[in-house]
């Protein structure tokens, strides 16, 4: 009988949960509405006619049954941060806006202990490129090689980051480089708090970078970014202002260009249109100063 090597099994089941994980978030799906999935196509049930029904449960709609004193929560909770997430938040901001220098700001957030991922997942990947730039590309957060690496954009991804710079005349040499989440969260993506801990960072990182336009990839990016859900597929192939106000000095806001993100585009090709359409709006505003 052939032996099962359980372990090397585990592996692969996680890594081909990691990647549907990542395949939903590229394509700007992060929220659950159910926790299983639903037959659209499948004739409703007879509803139940009979005199009464259990008292634990109550015919839900089409005739399903639906669990009693079932409150539905978001895949995205995070009981670490609890009831204090608006003190973190709070904390966060008053910290952030003291770092004068691209520097400061990443020891900052190293030595903070008001964010979960800091403890869990060792390497921080902050950001690359010039400190200050016209360009400032974002992403959601780092991938596996970018770890590895301690580099932002060092796979396939960053491979097809660097065409899509070529075409409207960057390079990574004049493009500055963030992470809304600066560590690899489980499965990729960061949890509504953890986004919501950090953005205070990712705006002061931005504002000390002092770029004409933030290109974002993704809905996940986008949404670290403005602090909205929102709809990626109305958001995206506009113009966006975001307010980078963390300290007392006065700012301009900043012209944000969503776009799908890129591993997005290797899987689904036939949306490289459009994302070329947002990059000429970059070249265009680029060459006009922003």
């Amino acid at each position: 009988m052939a032996c099962i090597d359980t372990v090397r099994l585990s592996r692969w089941v996680m890594d081909d949960l990691a990647g549907i994980l990542e395949f939903y978030r590229d394509a700007g799906v992060d929220t659950p509405l159910d926790d299983q999935p639903a037959n659209r196509l499948a004739l409703p049930e007879p509803a139940d006619t009979g005199p009464s029904q259990s008292p634990q449960r109550q015919a839900g709609p089409a005739g399903r049954e639906a669990m009693p004193n079932v409150v539905a929560t978001s895949s995205n909770d995070t009981p670490a941060m609890g009831q204090d997430l608006p003190a973190r938040i709070a904390e966060a901001n008053e910290i952030a806006r003291q770092a004068d220098t691209i520097d400061a700001l990443r020891e900052a957030l190293v030595q903070w202990d008001g964010i979960d991922l800091a403890q869990t997942v060792p390497t921080m990947v902050f950001g690359s490129g010039p400190e200050t730039a016209a360009l400032l590309v974002l992403a959601d957060c780092p991938e596996r090689q970018d770890v590895s690496g301690e580099q932002l954009w060092s796979g396939a991804g960053g491979r097809m980051v660097d065409m899509m710079l070529a075409a409207i005349g960057q390079s990574r040499a004049d493009t500055r480089f963030a992470a809304a989440c600066p560590w690899r969260a489980p499965g990729g993506i960061a949890t509504d708090e953890q986004q919501a801990v950090l953005r205070p960072f990712l705006l002061r990182h931005i504002a000390l970078s002092q770029p004409k336009i933030v290109l974002t990839f993704g809905q996940t990016a986008l949404k670290s970014l403005t602090g909205q859900q929102g709809n990626f597929l109305k958001d995206r192939g506009r113009w966006h202002e975001i307010e980078l106000a963390v300290t007392d000095e006065a700012m301009e806001p900043v012209a944000v260009r969503p776009t799908f993100h890129p591993h997005y585009l290797m899987k689904n090709p036939a949306q490289k249109r459009l994302t070329w359409a947002d990059l000429l709006a970059v070249k265009s505003r680029l060459a006009d100063g922003g």
